[in-house]
């Protein structure tokens, strides 16, 4: 983890105080803001927050849609066997046309 990785201390904070609310408003609220992530590599955490301003990044949305978009193999929902547990798509989607 990187030593300026903000959004990883703000977890950690809500962890050890039991406290969430101000990093769950903080993420619910980061794409409608008017302020988005200017950083010239964001600090991926597995989400669309840059780790290092805590901001909706643009960068890692588009990244995030391309992952879901490239070809992998089904993996059926718990709750709903007939979706894909990683895009939400259908097993007869094109990109699950892959070798398992």
């Amino acid at each position: 983890m990187s030593d300026d990785n903000r959004f990883a201390e703000m977890v950690d904070e809500a962890t050890s105080s039991g406290e969430w609310r101000p990093l769950l408003g903080r993420i619910l609220r980061a794409k409608d803001s008017d302020e988005s992530c200017a950083c010239v590599e964001p600090i991926d955490n597995g989400g669309t927050l840059c780790g290092r301003c805590v901001k909706w990044s643009a960068t890692l949305d588009a990244r995030r849609v391309e992952e879901h978009r490239r070809p992998h193999a089904f993996v059926p929902y718990e709750r709903a066997p007939f979706m894909c547990a990683f895009c939400a798509g259908w097993e007869d989607d094109a990109r699950h046309k892959v070798a398992s």
